[in-house]
């Protein structure tokens, strides 16, 4: 039987971060031993190393061949996570046997020319007449087992915090992550802080790194799996997006910052949810509300908050992805 190939379409720059390569190519490397890989997008020099680091390549548009299966997961608009390019959808729809869309939004439409949605935030059903099937809920939140395996090892939530964890993406400036470096310095935490600075934020490292504070600082960037420093943290400060589901795997109190509108409507919805804190937009931080929002974590609410975390996202959602992803394919392969 011929198997068709997996072409992920994405993309990863300054403009709209890494998340959605990130989970892409988890996926990828899940699928590798059945399937032959292929991406395609527009992607930064950044993220072309990465995803030949990873043992994959990208696809030019001038190489890039009809047939196969299409994943997609794509922002069609960087401040709106809701809209789909429909146009743009029905192109790729015209190129691929299947068409399986990852998408990051609360909603979808009942008219997009594809196989499947999946969706981790996706809200409610999808009307009778939509030609694709929509599998929503955390229980696809795209986080990889290695989460699972990790928050096994994760001990028990400690009287106080000792040890805090920061990662902020999806921003061209550190704005964010400075203000809960000043909050910490200003509630005089003296514990351990970890900083996990993304692609783009690397050409700040020596002025972080020269900030005086009473904690121990640490700075790591290029980090095969961001899972033991979350894991070994108290609490943890990022910004909205797989990270978050990544945290609430692990059981790690996460207080979520957002850059975008849609990411403060996301994150405020999984507040009222009690699975995690927000603090608000990024550009409207200031440290004298994350003191605020530390002292208010204590033993009980952190517990609370890892407990309810652990519950809702299990750590296999990229799992689940891959089966209906091959699915799919078997879709094509049996006839």
């Amino acid at each position: 039987m011929r198997r068709l190939p997996v072409h992920f379409l994405c993309d990863a720059n300054a403009s709209v971060g890494f998340g959605h390569l990130s989970r892409c190519l988890k996926l990828a490397f899940s699928l590798r031993r059945s399937r032959a890989i292929r991406f395609g997008g527009r992607f930064s020099a950044e993220a072309r190393k990465r995803i030949s680091q990873h043992g994959f390549s990208v696809e030019e548009p001038s190489a890039r061949n009809s047939g196969g299966l299409a994943v997609v997961d794509l922002m069609f608009d960087k401040e709106d996570m809701d809209y789909y390019d429909l146009p743009r959808l029905a192109r790729i729809r015209n190129r691929f046997q299947r068409v399986v869309v990852l998408s990051s939004a609360m909603t979808v439409p009942d008219d997009l020319p594809v196989d499947a949605v999946i969706g981790h935030v996706l809200q409610g059903g999808r009307a009778a007449r939509s030609p694709f099937r929509v599998l929503a809920g955390l229980d696809y939140s795209p986080v990889a087992a290695e989460f699972r395996r990790s928050r096994a090892r994760r001990a028990e939530v400690r009287k106080d915090i000792g040890r805090i964890f920061v990662g902020f993406g999806a921003s061209r400036d550190v704005h964010g992550l400075e203000r809960v470096l000043d909050a910490l310095a200003l509630w005089g935490f003296s514990g351990e802080v970890d900083v996990l600075l993304s692609p783009f934020h690397r050409r700040f490292e020596p002025s972080l790194g020269r900030r005086k504070a009473p904690y121990r600082l640490r700075i790591h960037s290029d980090v095969r799996s961001v899972a033991p420093l979350m894991r070994r943290a108290d609490v943890a400060f990022g910004t909205y997006g797989n990270i978050t589901f990544e945290a609430l795997c692990l059981g790690t109190p996460f207080l979520a910052v957002a850059v975008k509108d849609f990411q403060l409507a996301y994150a405020r919805r999984l507040e009222r949810q009690g699975l995690l804190v927000c603090l608000g937009k990024a550009s409207e931080l200031d440290a004298a509300k994350v003191v605020q929002a530390l002292k208010s974590l204590t033993r009980r609410k952190r517990e609370t908050l890892s407990r309810r975390g652990r519950s809702s996202v299990d750590g296999l959602g990229i799992e689940r992805i891959r089966r209906v992803i091959e699915s799919e394919a078997l879709r094509v392969e049996s006839v």
